[in-house]
């Protein structure tokens, strides 16, 4: 099984999980918060790579006309028909790194927690920049690399494999790519960088994220509130960016 079909058939399990918690987990709320704010007030043309179960579509149709969602995993697609049937919204399975639409096609694009799931993030950059419109404005957000809790973790998830010989958790084969990476890549695609914010404080690691997910859920979203925690880089697990697309380069 390679890596795509691997990411697909595990989400498409999960799709069920998603559509009963994800609208209160603090901290989609806390990527959500910040990308309603960097959203311009009105787009022609939305795409959300990585729909999920629609919990971000809601917010897209007030600023989009028209607003296409895509997903890898049909089961999401089907939790997004549910709850998502305002005019206007367009739903299709589809992969990030093919994205099957023509060049300049959309006006602003959503990437919310999907790069790190990407063999080959490079791929998916290049794909947002084609089928974005010059000018056009690119919201990405992804696991923070340097957060010192899942750091922590990593590191004993790391231990454990090696005491053990197999995985010790379930594994998606997540990439977590450092900031200047990132940014490169942008860069490489003709992006420009408007802005940044860290955000979703965690002070609780794995394995204590996997044996008691809603406690950990709950005493993380709490430190939003905390005004000396909130947006410190080295406990922020989401890192948020938003670009915009440069004029296309002559022939």
């Amino acid at each position: 099984m390679n890596g795509i079909t691997h990411v697909r058939a595990a989400f498409e399990t999960l799709a069920p999980e998603y559509e009963r918690h994800r609208r209160q987990n603090p901290c989609f709320l806390g990527q959500r918060n910040i990308l309603a704010t960097w959203l311009d007030p009105s787009y022609d043309r939305i795409l959300e790579i990585g729909c999920g179960s629609g919990d971000m579509l809601s917010l897209l149709t007030k600023r989009g006309r028209i607003v296409v969602g895509i997903d890898l995993a049909l089961p999401m697609l089907h939790a997004t028909g549910r709850t998502c049937r305002a005019p206007g919204i367009h739903l299709m399975q589809a992969d990030a790194c093919r994205l099957p639409f023509g060049g300049e096609s959309f006006d602003a694009i959503v990437c919310m927690g999907v790069m790190e799931y990407v063999p080959h993030a490079i791929k998916l950059v290049a794909e947002i920049r084609r089928v974005l419109r010059p000018g056009g404005h690119a919201v990405v957000t992804l696991p923070h690399g340097h957060c010192v809790p899942r750091r922590a973790g990593e590191c004993l998830k790391r231990g454990l494999r090696r005491l053990t010989g197999r995985s010790a958790a379930e594994n998606l084969g997540e990439q977590f790519h450092a900031t200047s990476s990132v940014s490169a890549m942008l860069k490489e695609q003709g992006l420009r960088m408007e802005r940044e914010a860290f955000c979703c404080p965690r002070v609780l690691a794995w394995p204590l994220t996997r044996l008691m997910p809603s406690v950990c859920s709950w005493c993380n979203g709490r430190l939003e509130s905390v005004r000396w925690i909130a947006g410190r880089r080295h406990l922020s697990s989401v890192y948020c960016l938003s670009a915009r697309c440069g004029m296309r380069r002559r022939a």
